[in-house]
């Protein structure tokens, strides 16, 4: 009866548009059983007369914000319809789209969360692989039909996920498929930059390619830019197996320094901010833990970059131990790797932090 009384009011509200009706009702009921049901008969209502959508899911995030709705009611109302949508695609194939509308919506208004979403996808569609049809779906919603491209961008970087974490094996794949290169540059980028390196273009050459290709340099493309050097200069010396043979004591390595010296302008041309400097020393990190720490190898990268005024001492100290009242970006790049890969790399930057206090001193 409940729930029949939900269904009953949202089919009111969407016609006249009174919220206070929707407050008084829930609060008559005397019981918050049944709660949940607003979001899932809503998500059901929207699938089922889609034009109502956008006016459900603005329902949904009052509610909650006057506090007549928790955050639990509401995640379980989303996993009750959730869990079947995939099947209900069979007879209303419009649904899984009205509904990646519908998390959008909460998305932008902070009903739920990218954390929720995904957890939410992992358990009811990552089996079958349609957590990848709704994601591509829901990035749509983002964008909607203004192709909002920067809020969209946004939305997705405050929830802290990549597309790996999401369940997407294959990030270029899953971008030129669904066709979302203005969200993610970066595979495109990755794979141009890479040849361009290859084919020893010029820095001058590098820098107009990226500028003329994209409307502004973010801290996450600047940071593939130094992926992409550190890459190509690695294989330049012959790679994982050839470093680990080198045996030197010195910090800098006079042939290391003239390659990445060839680069320089390339490497901080994006990188004026000690903050983005300290998150393009993660690549660094993840350079020289992909190779299982040649040795001497990330003391030699970092004082070879320090010396060539590509990164500066405070930025190699936040990288390290990323402040915890700034740059929340940092603390979340070095979340991604675990700690005893942070304390491998710790200790394999101590002869250089060792050489900074002595230089202080």
């Amino acid at each position: 009866q409940m729930e029949k009384r939900i269904g009953s009011t949202l089919e009111e509200y969407v016609e006249l548009r009174d919220m206070a009706e929707v407050k008084a009702t829930l609060e008559e009921m005397g019981s918050r059983e049944c709660f949940s049901a607003v979001v899932s008969k809503s998500l059901e209502m929207a699938c089922d007369t889609p034009k109502y959508t956008e006016t459900l899911a603005k329902l949904i995030a009052e509610l909650k914000k006057a506090d007549t709705l928790k955050a639990a009611e509401i995640q379980e109302g989303y996993n009750l319809f959730m869990e079947f949508l995939e099947d209900s695609a069979i007879d209303i194939p419009a649904s899984p789209k009205v509904a990646a509308e519908f998390v959008a919506d909460g998305l932008k208004s902070g009903v739920v969360t990218w954390e929720f979403v995904s957890k939410m996808s992992a358990a009811f569609w990552r089996e079958t692989g349609f957590h990848v049809r709704f994601l591509a779906l829901l990035f749509r919603a983002l964008k909607g039909d203004a192709d909002d491209v920067d809020g969209a961008k946004k939305c997705w970087q405050e929830g802290g996920l990549t597309l790996a974490g999401f369940g997407v094996d294959d990030e270029k794949q899953f971008v030129e498929a669904n066709d979302l290169h203005a969200l993610f540059p970066l595979p495109k980028a990755e794979a141009k930059l890479s040849a361009m390196l290859a084919a020893k273009a010029g820095d001058d050459e590098i820098i107009a390619w990226v500028e003329g290709e994209f409307q502004g340099v973010d801290r996450d493309l600047s940071r593939c830019v130094v992926r992409c050097v550190l890459r190509q200069f690695c294989e330049e010396l012959g790679g994982a197996a050839a470093l680990q043979q080198i045996a030197s004591e010195k910090l800098i390595e006079p042939e290391e320094k003239r390659r990445l010296e060839a680069r320089q302008a390339l490497l901080k041309r994006w990188l004026d901010k000690e903050c983005d400097q300290s998150y393009a020393l993660f690549e660094v990190q993840q350079c020289a833990q992909d190779m299982q720490y040649p040795p001497g190898f990330l003391s030699r990268m970092l004082a070879t970059l320090y010396d060539l005024e590509v990164v500066e001492e405070s930025a190699v100290k936040d990288w390290l131990a990323p402040p915890d009242n700034r740059h929340p970006f940092l603390a979340a790049a070095k979340k991604k790797f675990n700690t005893t890969e942070n304390v491998t790399a710790k200790r394999n930057a101590q002869k250089f932090m060792e050489w900074l206090e002595t230089e202080g001193d």
